[in-house]
């Protein structure tokens, strides 16, 4: 029997029934040529998934979905701060830490970007990037789809990190190598092509931020966030509750 594909659903019923798939992911299951009676597996994004048989094909496809079983979420994991990259470079990095178990990216605006992203324009290519994310999250089999959060003042997004959370940038001036070990749940900041001003690395070391260094190269910014997400997820302490 061949391995059940896995599809989106913008609506997955927790006790079952009928699912009508978005004509996004329907267009995916035509270039799969799956047919009635094809076995899937559904997920919502929102840590919920479901087996199902595929039983109507056509502009938008229909299953007969099973009961929905939800992933607990412990509320560990990495979030990332973003700073706007060049034009053209944020669909391959949300792709890339997205496949890493990024939990969320939170964009920000730095003094040294390149790249701009102001409301009107984020909002005209928000609908890209939560495809690109949730394209992601089916290929590697996660059931939560991260959030792509809005650009905004780094220091301000900087300020929300929840008490009791890691913190850590990546900075050039970073004198040591990441912690040993971070609390289940850590931020880190990356900052632009120019990098983080010494204005902003203050700001971030006075709310609790450590600054550190990943090797002794300069990174690009998509290498630098694939490479920080991989790290600190790798030093996380397991979740309360968990081995």
């Amino acid at each position: 029997m061949s391995e059940a594909r896995r599809l989106f659903a913008t609506e997955l019923p927790r006790g079952g029934g009928r699912v009508v798939l978005s004509e996004e992911a329907s267009r995916h299951a035509r270039v799969l040529r799956l047919e009635p009676g094809d076995a899937l597996t559904l997920f919502d994004g929102d840590g919920w998934h479901a087996s199902a048989t595929l039983q109507e094909v056509g502009k938008r496809l229909v299953c007969e979905a099973g009961p929905a079983v939800e992933l607990p979420d412990d509320g560990a994991g990495v979030e990332l701060l973003l700073a706007v990259p060049r034009a053209g470079k944020l669909d391959d990095i949300l792709r890339a830490v997205t496949e890493l178990g990024v939990r969320a990216v939170h964009l920000t605006d730095c003094e040294r970007c390149v790249g701009s992203l102001p409301p009107a324009k984020f909002a005209a290519k928000l609908a890209r990037y939560e495809g690109v994310v949730r394209e992601a999250a089916r290929q590697c089999e996660r059931d939560r789809v991260p959030r792509v959060h809005p650009p905004r003042a780094l220091l301000e997004v900087a300020g929300e990190v929840p008490a009791g959370a890691g913190r850590v940038v990546l900075a050039a001036r970073g004198d040591q190598p990441l912690p040993v070990t971070l609390p289940p749940l850590a931020w880190v900041a990356v900052g632009p092509e120019g990098g983080f001003t010494d204005r902003e690395l203050d700001g971030l070391e006075r709310l609790g931020y450590t600054p550190a260094r990943v090797g002794r190269t300069i990174l690009r910014v998509e290498t630098a966030a694939s490479a920080a997400v991989v790290l600190v997820a790798d030093r996380l302490a397991p979740a309360q509750g968990t081995r």
